[in-house]
C-alpha cells in the first residue's frame, strides 16, 4: 500500500490538540489549586468542579499525543484510533480530534499489520505405546 498523508495529518492533528490538553488541564489544575479570589471570579463549587475535572483534561491529552506519535510512525492502529477519540474529547479544539478520528479510520490501510509474536508450535509426533 502506498503511503500517503492522511496518517500524518491525523497525527499532527492528534499531537496538535493533545499539546491543547495537557497545557490548560495542567494550568487549570495550578490555577484551581491556589484559589486566589482576585484572580478567578468563580464560586467554591466552581472551583472544585475544575479543580477535578482539569487533570482529565491532562490525561486525555497525553493519551491523544501518544496517538497522534503512533499515527506518524504508523504503528498501532488502534492505539492511534484512541488517540484521536481522546483528542476529539478535549474542548475547545475538538474538531481537530474530530478529523484526526475520519483519517485515522480512512487510513487504516496504511499502519502496519500486526506479525505473528508467538511463532507457530512444532507438530507433534506421536509416538506407538
Amino acid at each position: 500500500m502506498q503511503r500517503q498523508w492522511k496518517a500524518i495529518a491525523a497525527g499532527i492533528l492528534s499531537i496538535i490538540a493533545g499539546t491543547w490538553g495537557v497545557m490548560a488541564g495542567v494550568i487549570l489544575t495550578v490555577i484551581t489549586s491556589a484559589y486566589p479570589p482576585a484572580w478567578i471570579r468563580l464560586t467554591p463549587f466552581q472551583t472544585v468542579i475544575l479543580n477535578r475535572l482539569s487533570p482529565l483534561g491532562a490525561a486525555l491529552g497525553l493519551v491523544a499525543i501518544l496517538g497522534g506519535v503512533f499515527a506518524l510512525r504508523r504503528r498501532k492502529w488502534g492505539l492511534a484510533l484512541a488517540g484521536a477519540v481522546c483528542a476529539a474529547m478535549i474542548p475547545p479544539p475538538f474538531f481537530l480530534g474530530a478529523l484526526a478520528v475520519i483519517l485515522v479510520a480512512i487510513a487504516r490501510d496504511e499502519f502496519e499489520k500486526p506479525s505473528e509474536s508467538v511463532p507457530p508450535a512444532p507438530p507433534v509426533d506421536e509416538e506407538p505405546g
